[in-house]
């Protein structure tokens, strides 16, 4: 996925000429959508869906591991299924972890991270059928995004939205936004990424939707919790143990490496923590090759993001780490979930 383009932050005279195929765009949506739910599969297990209104990242992945280790903790057994964009392989496949140009960064990356069964594949609900033919079967599917994916039957939609990621407010084409946010009032569940609080979030979400359909609506802060060495990622997925204290990176030059959809996020979050940022900005999704890693700076360190970091681990160095960042979800967000699954229990 290519960075968004800069002229969706603005009504700018390209949006405005564009405007009109938005219009075209939201008949089409409509249409599709229709046809989607027509068409819906049936599975015998309740889907969780996680997605956003926007082109580009929103921060689903953190909050599907975060969901999904959750609801896993309560005795559940979970699932998760993904696009598993920009992968190299087509079709349907389960993810074996360790194969991110097979299976996508993020499937992998959800592997490695929760240590539950992932499936990939454009169609989400095939992919959520493979997933079913494992023994023992999830009880619960939670998709990581899909939530234009109107054949992929759920039960309960957490719709993230992070107010920074709304440019001009536009639909496709002339804007970043894949629906309408009055679409928001349909969401079982919505996140704002950023807000002050829960209350700010539940203000902001009504200025979008009529006030009786504000669903339930909290803030969603994804917070840097440690670093890991690069070299020791592939053995221990980011797990616990292995954090190293975020205090390392205070006054420290950093070659900061994201393939992200937002790299200005990382790298602010790294000088918040007080280190001397160098910025290395990769396409969303990048494929990288060795050559693509730049030079550790003088005294400092590479670091990569999570996503990056299961596609760059095989070149890892001694001075070569991961920044881990996880989603803080509220209890009440994962109680929601798991009455709405009905018979997700374990």
């Amino acid at each position: 996925m290519r960075e968004a383009p800069r002229w969706w932050r603005h009504r700018s005279l390209r949006a405005r000429v564009l405007w009109p195929l938005s219009l075209l765009y939201r008949l089409f949506f409509v249409l599709h959508r229709a046809w989607g739910r027509w068409r819906r599969a049936r599975l015998p297990v309740p889907v969780v869906v996680v997605g956003n209104l926007t082109v580009g990242g929103s921060g689903k992945t953190p909050v599907v591991a975060a969901l999904a280790r959750a609801l896993a903790a309560t005795g559940v057994r979970v699932g998760i299924i993904s696009r598993g964009y920009g992968r190299q392989r087509g079709g349907v496949r389960l993810v074996t972890g360790n194969d991110p140009l097979a299976d996508g960064d993020e499937p992998t990356l959800l592997t490695q991270t929760t240590g539950l069964p992932v499936a990939v594949g454009a169609d989400r609900s095939a992919a959520a059928a493979l997933l079913l033919t494992r023994s023992p079967a999830p009880q619960v599917i939670v998709a990581d995004d899909g939530l234009q994916h109107h054949r992929l039957p759920r039960v309960a939609e957490v719709v993230i939205v992070d107010p920074q990621q709304l440019g001009n407010g536009w639909l496709l084409p002339a804007g970043p936004l894949r629906e309408p946010l009055a679409r928001l009032g349909e969401a079982s569940a919505v996140l704002v990424r950023g807000a002050a609080n829960d209350s700010a979030a539940r203000n902001w979400v009504g200025q979008w939707v009529a006030g009786e359909k504000i669903p339930p609506t909290w803030a969603l802060a994804i917070e840097p919790v440690g670093l890991v060495p690069l070299a020791a990622w592939r053995q221990s997925g980011g797990s616990k143990g292995n954090w190293l204290p975020l205090g390392l990176l205070a006054a420290r030059p950093v070659a900061a490496v994201a393939g992200i959809a937002a790299p200005e996020r990382f790298f602010a979050t790294l000088a918040a923590l007080g280190a001397q940022v160098i910025p290395y900005p990769f396409p969303d999704h990048h494929p990288f090759r060795q050559e693509d890693l730049p030079p550790v700076p003088l005294g400092g360190w590479r670091l990569f993001t999570a996503k990056d970091a299961v596609k760059c681990a095989q070149w890892a160095g001694p001075h070569d780490f991961v920044l881990i960042v996880e989603a803080r979800l509220p209890e009440s967000l994962i109680a929601l979930v798991r009455s709405l699954g009905g018979s997700a229990t374990p």
